[in-house]
């Protein structure tokens, strides 16, 4: 039994309370148990102690009060996961509300098709445009119309596999900065990338294996939100008219300019899909869109793209 003044815990019969002196009797005193409502009923300047103090000495209703918040924060967690993002990304408790410029571009790429162009972002204060090369089941594959700039696929020289690459690095950390604002950003998907090695590509394109590598380099998958095409990616969206070989140098001519290089500045431009003998693949825009061999410390076009899924 407790007191209805102050809550103190009362032994049975007693007929005054022991700490606060207020008179007992029967129809006052009550079980936690048998009235829900008591704590309501404490009548005590100081109440959050008299209920603090309750729940201490009455383990059932200290029980009760503790279940009921694991059930509540359960509740949160699981309505933060299901608002969460695709490609792996979880929901956030506090999950930020998606920005006016990713809806926008969403919308946009609902009413668009392969080959449009969409403007998202800026590139050294100019809007920057993007063509669509697949759009499909509300997933969209942008590549930026031009080469954004001249760099290295890695400066240092040796072999090195996407994964470990600096232009990878340079990406998804310094350019997208670049490009687009953290509203912006909120639209590029963290994909899963796949990174085809540049031995299967003279291996399906000559059925001989160009290079001997006792080290090859790591193909292992990626996640990125920005991200160079691979030499199969660029077939796929583009479709190889011919593939011939020169001076030992083996090419694969691709088609759809308009996708893959017209009105381009630079003329060639990396693709993601290197070799184990510091070289990686290109697209070199001054003889037809050629995929070819270039060394990776070359300065050449950056085209990044990205997913959208809307």
């Amino acid at each position: 039994m407790f007191c209805t003044k102050c809550g103190n815990e009362l032994e049975d019969n007693v007929r005054f309370c022991d700490k606060c002196g207020n008179p007992v009797s029967t129809e006052e005193v009550s079980e936690v148990a048998a009235e829900p409502n008591a704590i309501n009923n404490v009548k005590s300047a100081d109440g959050a102690k008299v209920i603090l103090d309750m729940l201490m000495k009455n383990k059932k209703l200290m029980g009760i009060v503790l279940g009921a918040v694991v059930v509540v924060l359960m509740l949160i967690i699981g309505i933060g996961v299901l608002s969460g993002g695709k490609d792996g990304e979880g929901g956030s408790l506090l999950s930020v509300s998606e920005s006016e410029e990713s809806k926008a571009l969403k919308t946009a790429l609902k009413f668009s098709g392969v080959g449009d162009v969409v403007t998202y972002g800026a590139w050294e204060g100019t809007p920057c445009e993007w063509i669509i090369l697949n759009n499909d089941g509300g997933r969209a594959l942008l590549l930026s119309k031009t080469p954004l700039e001249n760099r290295a696929w890695d400066s240092k020289g040796d072999p090195v596999s996407w994964e470990d690459s600096e232009i990878r690095a340079y990406l998804n950390e310094e350019m997208i900065d670049k490009l687009f604002t953290e509203g912006e950003k909120q639209a590029l998907c963290e994909a899963e990338i796949h990174n085809p090695s540049g031995e299967d590509f003279y291996a399906e394109f000559t059925n001989t294996q160009y290079y001997d590598s006792d080290q090859p380099l790591s193909t292992a998958d990626t996640k990125d939100r920005l991200f160079l095409l691979s030499w199969k990616e660029a077939i796929e969206y583009c479709g190889p008219v011919s593939n011939w070989e020169q001076s030992g140098v083996v090419h694969a001519q691709l088609g759809s300019i308009v996708a893959l290089g017209d009105f381009c500045p630079i003329n060639k431009w990396w693709l993601r899909s290197p070799d184990a003998i510091n070289m990686a693949l290109s697209v070199d825009n001054m003889f037809g869109n050629d995929v070819c061999t270039t060394q990776i410390q070359s300065q050449i076009g950056v085209r990044p793209a990205f997913y959208v899924e809307y």
